[in-house]
């Protein structure tokens, strides 16, 4: 995979939806600039657009001061490389701990998470179609059914947890 994105707790976006629609075009060397004056802000780092990876500052911000998240730490990589790295709100918002990039998390039941990153991969390199049937690649799957409420007859008491 040529790029990832991984953002935690629990928030995950396509990493092509961060890559800059086009590279900018190769300038034509320039006298070295006078020490006085500042250098121009990057627009592009490592292929993606530094302003779309300042979207994610803001929408983590945003959450947290919804209250819809504690807090969250942001990692993303390109061949193995951070091109970005923030923590925003609070690891522990009782005890006034900060969120910081190296805070650890304790995570359980993360297979749909990991699963959906996976599948989200292989419909970004084109491998499979985001509306294709599970039964395409697990026949088994072809003749699946789905309980409704008041068929517990069938099915038995409502299952508990997820995973």
């Amino acid at each position: 995979m040529r790029h990832a994105l991984f953002i935690l707790p629990a928030i995950a976006l396509s990493g092509a939806t961060l890559m800059s629609q086009a590279q900018p075009a190769p300038r034509p060397a320039q006298p070295p600039r006078p020490a006085a004056t500042a250098p121009a802000r990057a627009t592009v780092r490592s292929g993606f657009s530094v302003q779309r990876l300042e979207r994610i500052d803001a929408l983590l911000q945003q959450y947290v001061d919804e209250n819809r998240i504690g807090g969250a730490a942001a990692l993303v990589l390109r061949d193995g490389k951070p091109v970005y790295e923030k923590a925003v709100g609070w690891a522990d918002k009782e005890a006034n701990r900060r969120m910081t990039t190296d805070t650890i998390f304790r995570i359980a039941s993360q297979t749909k998470a990991i699963t959906s990153v996976g599948v989200l991969a292989l419909v970004e390199e084109g491998k499979i179609g985001i509306n294709d049937p599970v039964s395409r690649f697990i026949p088994a799957y072809a003749k699946t059914t789905v309980a409704v409420a008041g068929d517990r007859a069938r099915h038995g008491p409502p299952r508990q947890g997820g995973g």
